[in-house]
């Protein structure tokens, strides 16, 4: 027996399917159309708790929007559940907060018993979250196996605090969770030296 409320999610989806199908068929247009009348809901809806000036947040509203045209074209993005603007949307609220936690390096409880080494190089965590597609990072990620691979992309990809991470792959606590984080990143480093 069809629900309501299962014939109407599956009116959504469908909605949804044809609106993929119209980015692949004629993504010139369709990305045309969709940045114009997307772009300032976007700006106002992040400027009021962003805090970014309008010009910031047309930028990352562009760098969602090139992100989602991506995914569709390398055929990441199958299906869609939620609108094209809601997905996009989370895209830019991410690119937003990875932008944040780069110009403000919060200490944590247990941070200064992880002493900084000479060499660190302030930019891999935003390699990784920029680069997530590129090729030779997910080798890289990948060559790190079990459990760094995990806890990266945990905490990189779907942008998990310590306490999730610790919960979700049994780790003792948060401070054990930023030690084995440190490690698997200063293994990475060494991977992009070698």
């Amino acid at each position: 027996m069809v629900t309501l409320a299962s014939a109407s999610k599956t009116t959504h989806m469908n909605k949804y399917q044809a609106e993929l199908e119209r980015f692949r068929s004629n993504p010139d247009q369709a990305l045309a159309g969709f940045y114009r009348e997307h772009r300032q809901r976007f700006v106002l809806w992040a400027k009021g708790w962003s805090g970014l000036s309008e010009h910031d947040l047309a930028e990352t509203f562009q760098d969602a929007v090139i992100i989602f045209w991506n995914k569709i074209r390398e055929n990441q993005l199958t299906e869609l559940t939620a609108a094209p603007d809601t997905y996009v949307f989370g895209v830019g609220k991410r690119l937003i907060m990875t932008r944040y936690r780069q110009q403000s390096k919060t200490q944590l409880p247990g941070d200064d018993l992880m002493p900084i080494p000479s060499d660190w190089e302030p930019g891999i965590e935003h390699y990784l979250i920029q680069n997530e597609e590129h090729e030779a990072l997910s080798r890289q990620l990948e060559k790190l196996g079990e459990p760094c691979y995990t806890l990266l992309r945990l905490a990189f990809y779907e942008l998990m605090r310590s306490a999730q991470i610790a919960k979700e792959m049994q780790y003792a606590s948060e401070d054990v969770v930023r030690t084995q984080k440190k490690r698997c990143l200063d293994r990475l480093r060494a991977q992009f030296r070698s």
